[in-house]
């Protein structure tokens, strides 16, 4: 066997044994994220739209504005879902 074929030879190793390494690699996710402010009257029926849609809830929290008179209380959501 000359240089030259040696020199094939161990690079086509080297490729073949680093095939099997570059399957595992997995390219870095994308996300699209959503924010929502459901009302207590429509929050079930929301969240089953939003996650039949892919969405997926990450945070939320329970808010109220207004006074103690007029108070308006939501909930204040972030969604992800993977980017298509």
């Amino acid at each position: 066997m000359s240089y030259g074929q040696g020199v094939v030879v161990i690079l086509l190793l080297f490729v073949a044994l680093g095939l099997p390494i570059f399957k595992f690699a997995k390219p870095i996710e994308q996300w699209e994220y959503r924010i929502e402010s459901p009302s207590d009257i429509s929050l079930e029926t929301d969240l089953a739209a939003l996650g039949s849609e892919g969405w997926e809830l990450v945070f939320a929290r329970r808010a109220s504005s207004g006074d103690e008179y007029a108070r308006t209380v939501r909930y204040e959501m972030i969604f992800k879902r993977p980017k298509r």
